[in-house]
């Protein structure tokens, strides 16, 4: 069984920028340097109609390999943590 994307509204939150973390394990077990900028994405996922917050909404970052992603909250909200700094494309289902 395949699933589909979400019709959705994405609210997306300016990454924010941070220098190194006292941990050094990333998401998915990427090795991340203390060293190394890191930046966390926020967001909403909201229904595209009524603009109401959807919860349990799958959020993952393409490509990654291993999959990284986290689910949205009872208020639509997600968030991940201490990635590297770059562009990232997200798939919501």
């Amino acid at each position: 069984m395949s699933m589909k994307p979400l019709p959705f509204f994405f609210c997306l939150l300016l990454p924010l920028l941070v220098t190194g973390t006292a941990d050094a394990g990333g998401p998915g077990g990427m090795a991340i340097s203390t060293s190394q900028p890191v930046s966390s994405i926020r967001g909403l996922v909201l229904d595209a109609d009524t603009r109401i917050p959807l919860t349990g909404v799958s959020v993952v970052i393409a490509g990654s390999n291993p999959l990284i992603g986290t689910v949205s909250d009872e208020n639509g909200a997600f968030h991940f943590h201490r990635l590297p700094v770059g562009r990232y494309d997200l798939n919501i289902y």
